[in-house]
């Protein structure tokens, strides 16, 4: 049977726990830590992934944070399943 690590960080701010899933994600590579399975939520904030074309995208009322994660514009927030 398998280990996995659960984490349940409640809420957090989206640029916090991308720091700390970059972390895992290195740890988990080089065989650190067992696999995780991470349960965040996050105060509002969109998020403009890679492949998303900004070209003065403004989400008014939003904070936005540009990730290197996903593909397009998405929104998070409290109490969303992803």
């Amino acid at each position: 049977m398998r280990e996995i690590r659960i984490l349940q960080a409640g809420i957090v701010e989206h640029h916090e726990m991308a720091e700390v899933m970059k972390e895992m994600q290195r740890q988990r590579i080089a065989d650190e830590i067992p696999d995780a399975l991470i349960l965040v939520e996050h105060p509002e904030v969109v998020t403009i992934g890679p492949k998303a074309v900004r070209d003065g995208v403004v989400v008014d009322g939003y904070p936005t944070v540009r990730t290197d994660r996903g593909g397009g514009i998405t929104w998070h927030g409290p109490g969303q399943l992803v």
